[in-house]
């Protein structure tokens, strides 16, 4: 069935807003190659759905050109990938398909926020906060290869009525279970899993997933525990200024574990600004520093 994996359902629920839509694009990095397994499992839900998806690449941030092309190819919606970059760039890209007139399905709450149609999945404030609790369990002493690795089991459908309005959409009623007043609409759904092997993935799978879809994430952290005060090193992908709510997110659920910014843990941030070469670099110059 295609709704059993993320990328499916994502495409079910677009459907369901522009049932018209039988041409759908995807919105890719052209210099992510570690994307190229979701573009295949977007492409193979997007075939049990009886949608031609056409995969349109972003190179160098161009996006009118990319946006464009999607409008050659004559598609009805946009199914917007989860990486980084494209996190980074989304006010472009809302202003781009606002543009088009193009109803476009995101990865986060916040790019609907921003004016985006509609997200299906995580949080990152949620996110962040299960990273702090990982912080927590670090500075307490066990050892960070011994930390079981955990998937999201809440999942957000999000609906920015205002830009569905401008699009000419009627969102069905049934889409989402719950509402709030105003301009959004929220729905909720809690996946649960059984302990074991299908509720854990790859260590090396989840750092990539952190880095790459959920993109706004943190790769690495690196942490010591001074007598005193602790010190915790994060390594962002992105700008200080496109993660401000994250960052409150992340020292919030640190403060509700009993660490608190300048008073007993201090937290040192590296930001790749999208350059995610970057990263190994910055890693490596968190682990030199000495810290007393």
């Amino acid at each position: 069935m295609p709704g059993d994996t993320l990328s499916g359902k994502k495409l079910e629920l677009l459907k369901e807003a522009v049932p018209q839509a039988a041409r759908m694009a995807l919105l890719a990095p052209a210099d992510n190659p570690r994307f190229r397994p979701a573009v295949q499992e977007a492409e193979k839900a997007a075939a049990a759905l009886g949608i031609k998806l056409v995969v349109v690449e972003v190179r160098g941030g161009d996006y009118p050109r990319a946006f464009a092309t999607i409008a050659a190819e004559r598609a009805a919606a946009l199914f917007v990938g989860a990486t980084p970059s494209l996190a980074r760039d989304g006010k472009r890209i809302i202003e781009q398909a606002a543009k088009h007139k193009l109803p476009a399905m995101y990865e986060w709450p916040e790019q609907v926020e921003d004016g985006g149609l509609m997200s299906y999945g995580s949080t990152q404030n949620a996110l962040f906060r299960r990273v702090a609790a990982y912080v927590d369990r670090i500075l307490k002493g066990t050892k960070p290869g011994d930390l079981p690795v955990e998937q999201p089991t809440t999942f957000e459908l999000v609906i920015n009525l205002k830009t569905a309005k401008a699009l000419g959409l009627t969102i069905p009623p049934h889409a989402p279970a719950a509402g709030r007043p105003g301009d959004r609409m929220t729905a909720r759904r809690t996946v649960s899993r059984e302990h074991g092997d299908d509720s854990m993935m790859d260590r090396r799978a989840f750092i990539r997933g952190f880095a790459g879809a959920a993109v706004l994430s943190p790769v690495a952290a690196y942490a010591q525990a001074p007598p005193k005060t602790r010190r915790v090193g994060v390594l962002m992908t992105t700008t200080p200024a496109a993660a401000a709510h994250i960052v409150a997110a992340f020292a919030d659920g640190l403060k509700e574990l009993g660490h608190v910014e300048g008073k007993n843990v201090v937290i040192e941030y590296r930001w790749a600004e999208g350059r995610r070469e970057r990263l190994a670099e910055m890693a490596a110059d968190l682990v030199r520093q000495r810290w007393t």
